[in-house]
């Protein structure tokens, strides 16, 4: 159920973007992805915008369930972006009230368990 998305390039030691295009993941409720950046991570969630262009500073990909990515046009591309913001505004209104990293990270994984349901490994 999670699995790393982007392949390594061990020539350049970087991850192999799939697209130059903005990419929009697909709407179906039990997907995502968490974007690794060098000091964060952030999740994106079913509808949002994801690997523009002028996002290449991630580290790795991990998937949530099984993501179908599509290739933006103008008008889905903005609406994809609010969504990314809805889903980040979603996550902070979470864990901004808690001051404890560990808290945190433990409301922020119990709200991702609520939306997406319980982890199950694949038979």
């Amino acid at each position: 159920m999670y699995r790393q998305v982007l392949k390594f390039d061990r020539e350049n030691g970087s991850y192999i973007q799939p697209s130059d295009e903005i990419l929009v993941l697909g709407e179906q409720k039990k997907s995502g992805l968490i974007v690794c950046k060098t000091h964060y991570a952030e999740f994106v969630g079913p509808g949002a915008a994801v690997f523009s262009p002028v996002e290449t500073d991630y580290n790795g990909v991990i998937a949530i369930g099984e993501p179908v990515l599509s290739a933006g046009q103008n008008l889905s591309s903005t609406k994809a972006y609010n969504i990314r913001i809805q889903w980040m505004r979603w996550l902070h209104k979470i864990t901004a009230s808690e001051k404890n990293p560990i808290k945190r990270s433990e409301k922020l994984l119990f709200s991702l368990k609520e939306f997406f349901g319980p982890y199950r490994t694949r038979p």
